[in-house]
């Protein structure tokens, strides 16, 4: 007899680009992103943030992201800068 396979993928091994778009499946409430664009090329990168803008603005999902690409957080609405674990301000966007 062969046993289904249960397991969940390792999510490391999950790609960037895959995950938002299996994460649709649920249908959350909330999308919390490491890094989303980190290891994408450019074009790669502007379809996912686009894809997370079109899910906050049209379809009201709350996207938390953590990144380091100026880039990538000028695609927010709202921005939460940290320094050394500490609040260095808040701010809002023109995204």
């Amino acid at each position: 007899m062969i046993e289904p396979n249960t397991s969940r993928p390792n999510s490391l091994a999950v790609s960037n680009s895959a995950s938002p778009l299996r994460a649709l499946v649920a249908d959350p409430a909330l999308f919390v992103r490491d890094e989303p664009t980190g290891d994408l090329d450019r074009e790669s990168a502007e379809g996912i943030l686009q894809l997370l803008q079109m899910l906050n603005r049209d379809q009201g999902k709350t996207i938390i992201m953590v990144t380091h690409d100026p880039l990538a957080a000028d695609h927010a609405t709202r921005q939460v800068r940290m320094d050394k674990g500490r609040l260095v301000n808040g701010m809002a966007s023109a995204a």
